[in-house]
């Protein structure tokens, strides 16, 4: 498992499991300097991955702890640091003597064994007034060990702060962070005789926080108490690696810290969602953390104004980007079905797709050579445009309807399509025909074969592209980003859809690279991925998009490394809900 490990390049791997499959974690190289105050700014902070939030000491799935708690980690030629919040809405302590035994407050401790024999390990635990209490264990409890007391973390840093009140119970808080820089000159005398770590070294560690139950008395925290043995309720014990048993001081079961001097190639994996409007902002939160911990940076998402102002702040705290995923010539809007049926396209035998529509009962399709088709999905757009902190729009739909299908596809509705069939075949409404007419004299809808008139090809081609270059240019002038979902290779999608996407004014593709739909292996997706690259300014982003339905979770990373391999900043998921817990592993990995 170590080697995986040491072989990814992503901010954080972690591994969501059960007690013997410990936590890991990459610690990568602080690029600044770390002002330790409690407060985790963005500036120093920002850019470094949370750990999984904190579990049942003991791996039991059905102990959900009541509040979050989770850590960062950096490391540089001095220190290494930690940061930890702890949500708490009422945050109390009583303890203000270092050396005490701090559990018997609400606590965060540390541990922390250099070399992974499980021999010679550090302790050190820190509660809400920043009282701390540091020890080192020569060996487990468990073989007779014995608790080092004298022993410190000499020059060590640390800082809390109260995001609300101490031990007022008249309100309510939010939580309480923590900053730790602890300095790596601990670790170099006997005992512990460790240097500091090189850049690919692993650590064994673990993290815990002690909850005790209290109840308001008095205007006071009082620990409830066990009427049966008239002592304290017993603790609550939160870890970042499950250990299996009530109990710490397992070595062995602690998680693994990667040190790394290698920063992540600049890569971004996308996936493409839904809003759910069943999530709370906190389980929202939770999302956004799960998805930057598995290395997904931007999501492509359908919601509504309202809702992405919700979730936008949210994603920001953890630099995933945010854009609208939006259908655009593909529309069921029931007003414009009923008061404009003039602007769907009409088929070549002269059948509206309101009236039939091809292959599934949700295709229907707006005319993009119509004017009044183009204002009206300004005005759609208009009020996504002014959200703040959206980051772009991302079209979907922008095409005509398949003429051909995929081919893999083409059994599903029992067809065989080696031509393109006039019922498949749009746009012939009056003003496509008028205006093609008009620039070239004839009317292509009387050719023997439309299929093979290359003007008419490229008359549709163009339609398409005037819309998406208007519509372009005027999110622009928001300043958003547009991108859009498009058919594989700019051959394709002219050929499929009348998608001649390469001449589309865009900042980035993410072209549908469905290997499977084409009959066609997982190496294709190089190839399939290298000709859109290869069409495009240098300035332009590409990726992949992946059809995860058809994946196992054995492929996904034969599948990334093949999209990489022919050019692809990354890659795009669809989507979300396909996505299973031995996907998202692999992905980690």
């Amino acid at each position: 498992m170590i080697k995986k490990i040491l072989l990814s390049l992503f901010l954080i791997v972690s591994i969501n499991g059960f007690p013997n499959n410990p936590k890991t974690y990459v610690c990568l190289k602080s690029n600044s300097i770390i002002k330790i105050d409690g407060k985790i700014k963005n500036a120093e902070w920002g850019q470094i991955s949370w750990t999984d939030d904190f579990v049942d000491i003991e791996g039991v799935v059905k102990l959900i702890p009541e509040f979050r708690t989770r850590v960062k980690m950096q490391w540089d030629e001095n220190y290494f640091y930690i940061a930890v919040e702890l949500e708490e809405p009422h945050i109390c302590a009583t303890l203000t003597k270092n050396e005490s035994v701090i559990f018997h407050d609400n606590d965060f401790e540390v541990f922390i064994d250099p070399d992974g024999d499980a021999l010679n390990y550090a302790e050190f635990e820190i509660n809400a007034f920043a009282t701390y209490w540091d020890l080192l264990m020569d060996k487990p409890y468990s073989k007779k060990g014995n608790a080092n007391t004298e022993w410190n973390f000499n020059g060590i840093k640390k800082a809390v702060f109260i995001d609300g009140t101490i031990n007022n119970p008249s309100d309510t808080d939010k939580k309480w962070t923590i900053e730790i820089a602890i300095p790596w000159s601990c670790f170099c005398d006997d005992p512990i005789n460790v240097k500091k770590p090189k850049s690919g070294e692993n650590w064994r560690m673990n993290f815990s926080r002690v909850q005790w139950e209290y109840f308001i008395a008095d205007e006071k925290y009082i620990k409830r108490i066990n009427q049966k043995t008239g002592k304290a309720c017993a603790e609550k014990n939160y870890v970042w690696s499950p250990q299996g048993s009530i109990n710490m001081h397992i070595p062995e079961k602690w998680g693994y810290v990667r040190f790394s001097d290698k920063h992540p190639v600049k890569s971004k994996n996308w996936i493409w969602m839904n809003f759910d409007k069943k999530k709370s902002l906190k389980q929202w939160d939770s999302t956004f953390c799960f998805l930057q911990n598995h290395s997904i940076r931007g999501i492509l998402i359908q919601a509504g104004v309202e809702q992405l102002k919700e979730i936008i702040p949210i994603a920001k705290n953890y630099n995933i980007e945010v854009h609208v995923w939006k259908w655009i010539l593909n529309c069921n809007d029931k007003d414009i079905i009923k008061n404009h049926p003039d602007w769907y396209v009409i088929n070549r035998n002269g059948v509206s797709c309101l009236e039939k529509p091809p292959y599934v009962g949700y295709y229907r399709w707006l005319c993009p050579s119509n004017p009044e088709v183009l204002e009206y999905l300004k005005v759609q757009l208009k009020d996504y445009c002014k959200i703040d902190g959206l980051k772009g729009i991302h079209f979907d739909y922008i095409r005509f309807p398949d003429v051909i299908l995929p081919e893999a596809i083409q059994p599903n509705y029992g067809l065989k399509q080696d031509k393109e069939f006039p019922e498949y075949d749009f746009c012939y409404c009056d003003k496509c025909i008028s205006s093609f007419k008009q620039k070239h004299g004839y009317d292509p809808s009387k050719s023997e074969d439309p299929s093979q008139d290359s003007l008419w090809l490229k008359y549709r081609y163009n339609s398409i592209s005037k819309i998406v270059n208007e519509l372009a240019d005027y999110i622009h002038s928001f300043n958003k980003e547009v991108s859009a979902a498009v058919f594989p290779t700019p051959e394709i999608a002219r050929t499929l859809v009348r998608q001649d996407w390469n001449n589309w004014k865009l900042n980035a593709f993410f072209p549908m690279i469905y290997h499977n739909f084409y009959y066609k292996n997982i190496d294709w997706i190089t190839s399939a991925t290298n000709q859109g690259v290869i069409n495009l300014p240098d300035s332009v982003s590409l990726f992949s998009g992946v059809y995860i339905p058809v994946i196992s979770a054995d492929e996904i990373n034969s599948v990334i490394n093949a999209a990489k391999k022919g050019g692809a900043e990354g890659i795009s998921i669809f989507d979300i809900n396909a996505m299973t817990p031995e996907h998202w592993e692999k992905l980690q990995k």
